[in-house]
């Protein structure tokens, strides 16, 4: 599973349908991933802080890789052809958890606009 940004922000603001979600993916022993976008997401928004390298140190790293740019890229094509863009950072999220194959868990109702994009909400 894909770990969108706000999953963690969410975590660390002790929500209690991300802490709930949490414990549910752990007993389902599901793999957590979080793309390049999103760490740097995090690290731009409170760079330094502890509890956020907690949380990263727990889930594996998916590397930006040249399939997952040129993923990356064809979602951006389609989706501003379709007039319907969402942010760079969230293309390479979009980008990560399709070359992949893994669902996306995020809040975020635009990724919905992504064609062939498993998306689960929390």
């Amino acid at each position: 599973m894909i770990i969108d940004t706000n999953f963690v922000i969410d975590l660390l603001r002790g929500r209690k349908d991300a802490r709930e979600k949490l414990e549910e993916l752990k007993q389902k022993r599901e793999p957590l991933i979080i793309p390049p976008g999103a760490v740097f997401e995090l690290k731009v928004g409170k760079p330094g802080d502890e509890e956020i390298d907690k949380i990263l140190g727990n889930l594996s790293r998916a590397d930006l890789t040249p399939e997952i740019e040129k993923e990356a890229a064809i979602i951006r094509r389609n989706l501003e052809a379709d007039g319907k863009p969402i942010s760079s950072i969230d293309y390479l999220v979009a980008g990560t958890a399709r070359n992949l194959n893994e669902k996306l868990l995020s809040r975020d109702a635009h990724f919905g606009r992504v064609e062939n994009l498993r998306v689960e909400r929390f």
